[in-house]
């Protein structure tokens, strides 16, 4: 009885020891952090906040004004536009974001994403005329839609 009793403890911490080893527990890097965070921040619901890519390839999406398009980026980003600008850099070169202000006055920003896994994205928060001037209405599959 006491042997089969010391048998079943042994084989129980053996498998609880084998459990405690498991991969999953171990820290992920500054870089895979820093993409989580900016993931959260740039998808809601799991939808990516640019709705629409037209047919030039890059991403759309309109806010009402430019404080609204300003506020966005920000919160995209996770940290506040110097001189309508920013370069967030994640560590162990996992990716950049640069957001820089457009000289066009129905752009108000243009982002550009490249991360580790993806392919880089061009993206542009722009005034509602922009669709306008830019001859979109005249699609019928691309309607505007606004920034999430």
């Amino acid at each position: 009885m006491k042997k089969t009793a010391k048998t079943l403890l042994i084989g129980v911490m053996s498998i609880s020891l084998a459990a405690c080893s498991d991969n999953n527990d171990e820290p992920q890097s500054d870089g895979e952090k820093a993409l989580a965070e900016l993931n959260e921040r740039l998808y809601v619901d799991g939808q990516f906040r640019f709705p629409q890519q037209a047919p030039d390839g890059q991403f759309y999406g309109y806010t009402d004004d430019k404080a609204e398009a300003k506020a966005k980026a920000e919160a995209m980003i996770g940290h506040e536009l110097v001189n309508d600008a920013y370069t967030l850099t994640l560590p162990d070169n996992y990716g950049i974001v640069k957001v820089t202000p457009s000289e066009d006055a129905t752009i108000y920003y243009t982002m550009y994403i490249s991360v580790k896994g993806e392919e880089p994205k061009t993206c542009n928060i722009v005034d509602l005329a922009w669709y306008e001037d830019n001859a979109f209405s005249t699609l019928l599959t691309f309607k505007p839609e606004k920034l999430l």
